[in-house]
């Protein structure tokens, strides 16, 4: 009886996932973590919005499928990345370095989640005065767009967290340690 109940769930829940537009979720997270002397950074998007985001500034078409990135597209995305998501700390621009990708499926959403890491090596944290971030990932295909970044950078396990609106003003946000 009870697989009767689940069989007939799922395919309930498959039929009306069938129907579904795409995910009407608008929202990226980030993460930037010191751990081990690195800045490690950790970004996750849907890949339906990436995809849309990148082929208005590429011209072309980008699909995310696999379980990592296509490394043909992968110029772009990192392209991409740096000019939308930046920051410096203590009013020095902090490049980050390409780590990898991976590429999951997400039920629920009916679309791929693509995470892409990057790392800043010999970061030091003893110094940190202050950090100032620019996030507008996606801003360019999603008026409704959020971005949320978590930002983990001392020990005592101390968690900022900044929200980004696409129809807000303000690309910049600050925060003072």
């Amino acid at each position: 009886m009870n697989i009767a109940k689940t069989i007939s769930f799922l395919v309930l829940f498959i039929f009306i996932g069938a129907f579904k537009p795409m995910h009407e979720l608008k929202l990226s997270t980030s993460e930037i973590k010191f751990e081990n002397n690195k800045l490690q950074i950790k970004i996750k998007l849907f890949g339906d919005d990436l995809g849309a985001a990148l082929a208005l500034k590429m011209k072309r078409t980008m699909v995310f499928e696999g379980k990592e990135v296509n490394k043909t597209i992968l110029p772009f995305l990192n392209q991409y990345i740096q000019e939308n998501f930046r920051f410096n700390i203590n009013g020095v621009n902090t490049a980050y370095k390409f780590q990898k990708t991976t590429i999951e499926d997400d039920l629920i959403s009916a679309t791929n989640i693509v995470w892409v890491y990057y790392e800043v090596s010999k970061f030091s944290n003893k110094s940190l005065k202050s950090i100032t971030l620019k996030n507008t990932l996606l801003f360019n295909v999603c008026p409704e767009q959020k971005n949320i970044t978590a930002l983990k950078l001392i020990q005592d396990g101390d968690t900022k967290t900044l929200l980004f609106e696409n129809m807000n003003e303000d690309n910049y946000k600050e925060i003072k340690y």
